[in-house]
C-alpha cells in the first residue's frame, strides 16, 4: 500500500502542476499517516485584526490515496482540488463577513472557548 500512495502522490503533484487558481495561490501535498496525503494552499491576505499586515494561510484537505486510485484525473480535479479551494473561500468568508461588527459565522469558535476559559 505504501508504493500505492507514492504513486497517488507523484500523481496529484503532477495534476497540481497543471492548477492555477487566484495569483500567489500555491498548492503542495505532504504525506500524512496511514495511506493519506494532505493537499495544502497557501496564500497571502491581509490579517483580519490588522489589515495593514500581511500573512499567509494554508489550508489543509486530507485525502485517502486508496480512494484516488478510482478517480480519473478529471475527477480529481473535480473533488479533491475544487472542494480543497472551495473549503478555504468559506472559511475566508467567515473570517471577514460581519455584521454589525461580529462574525455572521465565527470561523474559529475554539478560540472564544479558549479566551473565556
Amino acid at each position: 500500500m505504501i508504493l500505492g500512495r507514492h504513486n497517488q502522490e507523484e500523481r496529484l503533484r503532477g495534476i497540481l502542476r497543471e492548477v492555477s487558481y487566484k495569483p500567489s495561490w500555491k498548492f503542495y501535498v505532504e504525506r500524512h499517516e496511514f495511506d493519506n496525503l494532505v493537499l495544502w494552499s497557501e496564500w497571502p491576505v491581509p490579517d483580519t485584526d490588522r489589515p495593514e499586515v500581511q500573512i499567509i494561510l494554508r489550508h489543509a484537505f486530507s485525502i485517502s490515496a486508496w480512494s484516488m486510485e478510482s478517480m480519473t484525473d478529471n475527477q480529481i480535479v473535480d473533488y479533491i482540488i475544487t472542494q480543497s479551494i472551495r473549503q478555504a473561500e468559506m472559511h475566508e468568508m467567515d473570517e471577514w463577513f460581519r455584521y454589525k461588527g461580529d462574525h455572521v459565522r465565527d470561523p474559529h469558535p475554539e478560540m472564544k472557548e479558549k479566551k473565556t476559559a
